[in-house]
C-alpha cells in the first residue's frame, strides 16, 4: 500500500478507470464458448427449467428463454468481432459513453471513454487493450503528456491496485466478459424481444469504475446478478443492469459491509446499457502506438512524458 501511495496523482486516476472498465483485474475469462453461467443466481424468479416449459410469448407460442440466450450467446460468441456503445446514467441522465470494437480470438479492444455533464475534470479517455498490455491517451492531459500512450501491464496494474490480473483478459472489456456468463431465465411477457437473465455478477462491478471493485473479495464467485437482455436476429443485441440490482446482489453475498452507505446510495443511482452492433463484421485492428509516443507509469509519474510530448 505505501509504495502505491508514492504514485503520481494522474498514474493513479489514469490506471484506476483502466482496471474498472478493461479486465486486467480480476481472474473471469470469457472461453471460446459460452459458459454456462453462474450456479448461485440471486433472482427470486422461477428456476429456469420450469420457466423454459411455460413462459409464452403474447402470441402464444411456446418461448424458451434459458435456450433462447445460450443460442444468442453461441452466435455472439463464434462471430468474434463487433462494436459496442455502453452507456452509464446517473439519475437517468447520461453521465459517461464508451464506444469502441473488439475481437475476442485476439483479445483486443479500442475504445473512447467520453465523460458527459457534472463531470468537470474528468478526462476523456482512448484505450487500446491488445492481450494482457494496455495503452491510454488523452486530449485533456497535460502538455507534457499530449500525444502520449500509457502502457500498463498486468506487473504495474496489480502494483497499483493491490489485485490479481489475468493473463490474457487485459484486452477485452468488462461488459463482454460479463455478457458471456449471461443466463437467461424467464421471458418479459411485455416485451417479446426481451429475456430477463444474469451476468457475472464479479465481472459485472467493472462497468460501475474502479471505485466498486473494492467490495468484490473473491474473483472466483460464482454468483449472478439480475439484468435483462434484448434480443434481435438471434443475437443479444442489448443488456441491461441497474445499479440497485447491483448493489442488492452485492448485499445478498455479504460484499457490501465495507462501503459506505454514501456510495451503496450512488450505486444504487446508476443503470448501465451495452448495446452491440455490427457483430461478425470486419473491425479494425488494434495496433501498438509507435515506440516514441509510448509512455512507461515511471515516466507519467515523474512528468517526463514520453519523446513527443511537450
Amino acid at each position: 500500500m505505501q509504495e502505491r501511495a508514492r504514485r503520481g496523482p494522474a498514474f493513479v486516476a489514469a490506471t484506476g478507470l483502466l482496471c474498472g472498465w478493461l479486465t486486467s483485474c480480476g481472474d473471469s475469462v470469457p472461453s471460446g464458448e459460452p459458459s454456462a453461467g453462474p450456479t448461485s443466481l440471486v433472482s427470486t424468479s422461477p428456476q429456469p427449467d420450469t420457466v423454459e416449459e411455460t413462459a409464452e410469448s403474447g402470441e402464444g407460442t411456446t418461448r424458451r428463454p434459458k435456450a433462447e440466450v445460450r443460442r444468442a450467446l453461441a452466435r455472439w460468441l463464434d462471430a468474434d468481432t463487433g462494436t459496442f456503445t455502453e452507456t452509464l446514467e446517473l439519475n437517468g441522465i447520461e453521465w459517461q459513453t464508451r464506444d469502441g470494437s473488439y475481437t475476442l480470438s485476439q483479445r483486443s479492444t479500442e475504445v473512447t471513454m467520453t465523460q458527459r455533464g457534472g463531470t468537470e475534470g474528468l478526462p476523456s479517455l482512448t484505450i487500446r487493450g491488445i492481450g494482457d498490455v494496455t495503452y491510454l491517451t488523452s486530449p485533456d492531459w497535460p502538455h507534457e503528456f499530449r500525444g502520449c500512450w500509457l502502457r500498463n501491464d498486468p506487473a504495474s496494474l496489480s502494483e497499483l491496485t493491490g489485485m490479481p490480473t489475468a493473463p490474457g483478459a487485459g484486452g477485452l472489456p468488462g461488459n463482454v466478459v460479463a455478457l458471456s456468463y449471461a443466463e437467461g431465465i424467464e421471458a418479459d411477457p411485455a416485451r417479446p424481444d426481451v429475456v430477463l437473465g444474469t451476468v457475472d455478477l464479479p465481472m459485472a462491478t467493472t462497468l460501475f469504475g474502479s471505485w466498486l471493485l473494492q467490495v468484490v473479495d473473491d474473483w472466483t464467485l460464482e454468483a449472478g446478478v439480475p439484468a435483462e437482455f434484448t434480443l434481435e436476429d438471434g443475437l443479444v443485441r442489448e443488456w441491461r443492469l441497474a445499479g440497485a440490482d447491483m448493489r442488492d446482489a452485492l448485499d445478498r453475498e455479504g460484499l457490501l459491509d465495507d462501503l459506505e452507505d454514501e456510495r451503496q446510495e450512488l450505486l444504487a443511482s446508476f443503470d448501465v446499457t451495452v448495446r452491440y452492433d455490427d457483430v461478425g463484421a470486419a473491425v479494425p485492428p488494434v495496433r501498438v502506438p509507435a515506440a516514441k509516443t509510448i509512455m512507461s507509469p515511471e515516466q507519467m509519474n515523474s512528468r517526463e512524458g514520453c519523446t513527443t510530448s511537450g
